[in-house]
């Protein structure tokens, strides 16, 4: 999530965007587990947060990462855009 609005769905071997104006945003997961880091993006920014997996006691959870713009783009590099709503995972999941 960002801030209260669903920004998209973590899938393995996928990634999404979102396109927001300039400020400070929430990036939450909705996992058990609540992680969540904030990022601030001014005009023209470009912010990639990785969605890492951590285990836990019963289960895992979803852990937002702020990365590089360079490592960001290396890491989907063989990924597959998946939609906000993860819709098209099925089809996209390698």
């Amino acid at each position: 999530m960002i801030g209260k609005a669903v920004a998209g769905k973590a899938q393995n071997g996928c990634f999404f965007f979102v396109d927001r104006m300039p400020g400070d945003y929430e990036i939450l997961s909705t996992s058990d587990w609540k992680t969540k880091i904030t990022v601030h993006l001014n005009a023209g920014d470009e912010k990639y947060v990785r969605l890492g997996y951590n285990i836990g006691m019963v289960a895992g959870y979803i852990v937002p990462v702020a990365v590089s713009r360079d490592a960001g783009l290396k890491e989907i590099q063989h990924c597959n855009l998946l939609t906000a709503d993860g819709a098209n995972a099925n089809v996209l999941a390698k």
